[in-house]
């Protein structure tokens, strides 16, 4: 049975994304169950929600922003049809 190069490129790409992911595993789990990773101090709270406020308003601007784009294009381009129908 003769299998393309391709195949042994995917397979090879596969097994370093395994690695990787294997190895970020193995960083988290050391770290998890270490006894200076479970204390939280009390200003990490304020921290972590300012992280998650923070993410969440930058993508619904920039999910807005993409949402302004295309329709600031779709109605250049109603607009061009019209004309061009007017023109007829």
């Amino acid at each position: 049975m003769h299998t393309s190069a391709s195949f042994y490129i995917y397979l090879y790409l596969f097994r370093c994304i395994m690695k990787d992911k294997l190895f970020f595993l193995n960083i988290f789990l050391s770290f998890a169950f270490s006894a200076h990773a479970q204390y939280i101090d009390p200003g990490s709270g304020s921290y972590i929600f300012q992280l998650l406020l923070g993410g969440f308003l930058a993508l619904t601007f920039y999910f807005k922003t993409i949402k302004d784009i295309l329709k600031s294009l779709a109605v250049r381009a109603f607009k061009l049809i019209k004309k061009s129908k007017d023109a007829r």
